[in-house]
């Protein structure tokens, strides 16, 4: 109703609009009305269908930008993680700086506490030094003490109890000039710049390894005046003991004067219990200077790792200050650290007072984090043996494989040494087999010359006989021809297994090859990061240049592979000639069979013709004929001239004549039927003397083929080898690495034991002098004491320096990394802020096409309209009902327009929306 209320309001169209509107469209306007309607609707379905597009696109557009959205505050979430993270690590840290400086103030007020309640009061507020000497003085009357009880005593042990205090008079001097030579800490400003704060960092390191060194000796000092005081207590009780034996063996005469022995035996209790309330002293301040050298280098670790975060955080700063654009200027960094200065001055006053309560509480779970962590190192340090242990059994487990390994390539050196004697066989086969095929040749021209001397011979009986036998002949050759033929397919056939298993063989080969390539190319890589552990590396270069060895041998033994496959091919191509000629050698068989029967066949002819024609006078003579050809039978191998006297004794005739001429071509013949059996024997010999040849390379081939298997699975077992000896490597370099801290730390202990040993002996020496020097070292102990206190003060007053220089680092670290993240955010949000312009400026353009679409839907509407108005005008007076059907559809038409209109004004609004969301997320990044 409203869109009909709508489409009432506006104005009509004229139908000219809607015409000329039609008309660019396409549309006749000669055409019907229902025509140019179904028109519009098509184009108004069309803009509906984009108009749909266009609202998919736009919801798409929305949820882009809602995962955006999403995305940017996902990114100030885990922003605002890290501060917190960071800030909880700051906090951290700090309570751990005050936690250390309160357990190092209790700790002194612990022993300021003790030595009050011993009555030292005077001594508790001044320096370690000053106390080890207050309490070698002490020590000093002690002995007086005890020189004055032991006045009866041996001239001797006074002697030794002198030469005690002269030993340790240079003790006190050496201190004397230790603590003159400690120089103060000088007083420098709070602005002062990065390497003024190095030189007196550097200073205060100085200092604190002098004062270690100090306490090092003040402690081996008191471990020599406690083993000396013990040794004293000791003579002390054998002399009471030799007291009390002379007291009740001594005579009444020195019974008398009894009253001053209760005093004397006093005296000596009460020296003995000032004596171990002493040691008891000097044990706990053994315990307390330990608990303060263990502070001390702990204290100089962490100093020493903020010193570098300091460095590295200069040098950041200098590169970013490089790279910085000059839009974007960085304070000095002299006025950051006065900033940051008073800023970590005023927090640490803060977080001082905060801290004090949970002291307690800090120190039970330090105490019990340490005891897990000491837990944790030895079973760290007792896998480390256990593993330490299985890698030397795998070490001595694989010492023999690799001898094995080493008499296999020996055996595999020999095996290649025997291919030159192969080769030499071969050569032998290829002169042989030449040999043979000039034989052959030469049984060709022989067999050639057959058929013509056979077309020479005449038709008579003896020609019948020596056919008969050069048919037998050639048929045993053709019998041998047919054998060597069988022998020769079977050779080839042999061959080409041999070839196929020679492929094969190199095909696995270069497989290996490629693998073991591979393989030495890593552990190369591997042994080149692995440089340091030299001697434990030594077994792994040995394997590698037994693996390169056994390369270049597999090389050796493809190449032979290769050679012996270039002869087989090369002796495949002469049997395949030999072939040949064998089948030529047959064919000429076969041609020569054939003329044989042919002239068989004449001859039986001949015969019928000779015995139809021949007269019974002639009867005698065929006689001899017979009798002279059995004769000639009987003396096969009788010279040409036994024939000739036979021949004599014969009547001269034509007919001899030409019986003579055959009997010399059937005894030529002969001659050559036996030179090609000599010929065909030769040749089964020969082929015989092959067929063991090739039986010796085939069992050679066999061992070159269970070599290679040897050879494939020794390579695997170094492959496996190798891989182990690469982790053991790793282990070992581990192992290594950590023996090696151990050994730095086992021999700067022993480098302190040998130190103290000399010290130690030094003070033995010095001790005879000491005596002498009691009286003057306790004349400059007021004047070490006022020092001692100025360098306490200066002590303190470097300290305090540290301790901000500390928290300044940190906060500048704080404030870079800060300043670096703000950076890359901005980047990230201006990068955000292209894309978001980009989106606008896309939904501005399809607002535009949206605006152009809706305002050709009005002139296409308003042209409708017109067309309409026109053609119920003209249809008015015919046809009042088709224009009451026209105003209904019009109507129609009008109310989607008005949709699309609205349609059209929500999209628009909804692009406002999305304009105004996008500066305000612009300006909330700026401001943020």
């Amino acid at each position: 109703m409203e869109a009909a209320l709508a489409a009432g309001a506006e104005p009509p169209v004229p139908p000219e609009t809607v015409r000329r509107w039609l008309r660019a469209e396409g549309a006749d306007p000669a055409a019907p009305a229902e025509e140019q309607l179904g028109l519009a609707w098509r184009l108004l379905r069309r803009a509906e269908t984009r108009l749909g597009e266009l609202e998919r696109r736009r919801a798409e557009e929305m949820r882009d930008v809602e995962s955006y959205v999403g995305h940017v505050r996902q990114l100030t979430e885990e922003r605002d993680a890290l501060t917190t993270e960071y800030e909880k690590e700051n906090e951290r840290l700090r309570l751990e700086l005050a936690r250390l400086r309160l357990q190092r103030e209790v700790q002194l007020e612990e022993v300021e506490e003790m030595l009050e309640q011993e009555g030292l009061s005077e001594i508790a507020r001044s320096n370690a030094s000053e106390q080890i000497a207050y309490l070698l003085v002490e020590r000093t009357a002690l002995l007086e003490k005890l020189e004055v009880a032991e006045r009866p005593a041996p001239r001797g042990r006074a002697d030794g109890l002198c030469a005690a205090q002269d030993e340790f008079d240079p003790v006190h001097q050496t201190l004397e000039d230790q603590l003159q030579q400690q120089p103060g800490s000088p007083q420098l400003p709070a602005e002062t710049t990065s390497k003024s704060y190095r030189e007196e960092l550097a200073r205060e390191q100085a200092s604190r390894a002098r004062c270690e060194r100090d306490l090092d000796e003040a402690a081996q000092r008191l471990l020599v005046a406690q083993e000396e005081i013990r040794r004293l207590l000791d003579e002390l009780d054998a002399q009471r003991e030799e007291q009390s034996k002379r007291g009740f063996a001594s005579c009444p005469a020195l019974r008398a004067p009894e009253s001053g022995e209760p005093a004397l035996s006093g005296r000596p209790e009460r020296d003995s219990a000032e004596l171990r309330e002493a040691m008891e002293h000097n044990s706990k301040l053994d315990k307390e200077i330990l608990a303060l050298r263990a502070r001390v280098q702990t204290l100089d670790l962490e100093r020493k790792a903020f010193l570098d975060l300091v460095e590295q955080l200069k040098e950041e700063i200098c590169e970013y200050q490089k790279g910085e654009k000059p839009a974007l200027p960085l304070p000095a960094p002299a006025e950051a650290e006065e900033v940051a200065a008073s800023s970590l001055q005023s927090q640490g006053t803060k977080d001082e007072g905060r801290v004090e309560g949970d002291h307690v509480s800090d120190q039970e779970d330090r105490y019990q984090s340490s005891e897990t962590l000491h837990k944790r190192c030895r079973e760290a340090i007792e896998n480390m043996e256990g593993r330490n242990a299985q890698l030397l059994h795998k070490l001595q487990k694989l010492e023999p494989e690799h001898e094995g390994l080493v008499g296999r390539s020996e055996e595999l050196e020999s095996a290649l040494g025997e291919t030159p004697m192969q080769t030499k066989q071969k050569e032998q086969l290829k002169s042989e087999v030449e040999g043979l095929c000039w034989k052959v040749t030469s049984l060709e021209t022989e067999l050639l010359e057959v058929p013509k001397n056979k077309s020479e011979m005449s038709g008579e009986g003896q020609a019948a006989a020596g056919a008969q036998e050069m048919q037998e002949m050639l048929e045993s050759c053709q019998e041998t021809i047919e054998k060597l033929g069988s022998q020769l397919g079977e050779r080839r056939e042999r061959r080409k297994q041999l070839a196929s298993e020679l492929e094969l063989l190199r095909e696995d080969l270069k497989a290996e090859k490629k693998v073991l390539g591979s393989q030495v190319s890593d552990l190369l890589q591997e042994n080149e990061q692995i440089n340091e552990p030299e001697q434990k590396h030594e077994d792994v270069r040995i394997e590698e240049r037994t693996c390169e060895e056994q390369m270049a041998k597999a090389m050796g033994l493809e190449e032979q592979i290769k050679h012996l496959r270039d002869e087989q091919e090369l002796l495949c191509s002469e049997l395949l000639e030999s072939n040949k000629k064998r089948e030529e050698l047959e064919k000429q068989l076969k041609e020569s069979n054939e003329e044989k029967r042919l002239l068989l066949e004449e001859i039986a002819r001949l015969k019928h013709d000779l015995l139809t024609t021949r007269e019974p006078g002639d009867r005698e003579e065929t006689w001899r004929m017979d009798q002279g050809t059995v004769q000639r039978e009987t003396r096969f191998l009788v010279s040409q001239s036994s024939a000739g006297s036979l021949d004599g004794s014969v009547e001269q005739s034509p007919s001899d004549q030409r019986l003579q001429q055959q009997e010399d071509k059937m005894q030529q013949l002969r001659q050559d039927l036996r030179r090609v059996q000599n010929l065909c024997s030769s040749a089964e010999r020969e082929l015989r003397y092959e067929r063991e040849k090739n039986v010796d390379l085939q069992k050679q081939n066999f061992l070159l083929q269970q070599e290679c298997s040897k050879v494939k699975a020794e390579l695997k077992q170094a492959r496996a080898k190798l891989s182990d000896t690469k982790e053991t490597c790793s282990s070992l370099s581990a192992q290594w690495e950590k023996s090696q801290q151990k050994v730095k730390e086992l021999e700067q202990e022993l480098l302190r034991c040998s130190q103290a040993n000399k010290l130690q002996s030094s003070l033995q020496e010095k001790l005879a002098q000491e005596k002498s020097k009691v009286g003057e070292a306790q004349k400059k102990i007021s004047k070490l004491q006022q020092k001692l206190k100025d360098s306490q003060q200066q002590l303190l007053l470097a300290e305090a320096r540290v301790a901000d220089k500390k928290l300044l680092e940190e906060e500048l670290k704080e404030a870079r990394e800060n300043e670096a993240r703000v950076q890359q955010e901005l980047h990230e949000e201006q990068l955000k802020r292209k894309l978001l312009e980009q989106q606008v400026e896309e939904l501005q353009q399809q607002l535009r096409h949206s605006q152009e679409t809706e305002a050709s839907l009005a002139k296409m509407h308003v042209e409708l309209q017109a067309k309409t108005l026109r053609v119920l005008e003209d249809e008015r007076k015919p046809a009042p009902s088709e224009h009451l059907q026209c105003q209904k559809e019009n109507q129609k038409l009008s109310e989607q327009l008005s949709l699309l209109k609205e349609e059209n004004k929500a999209l628009y609004e909804e692009g406002v929306r999305l304009l105004n969301q996008k500066d305000l997320y612009i300006r909330l990044a700026q401001k943020g």
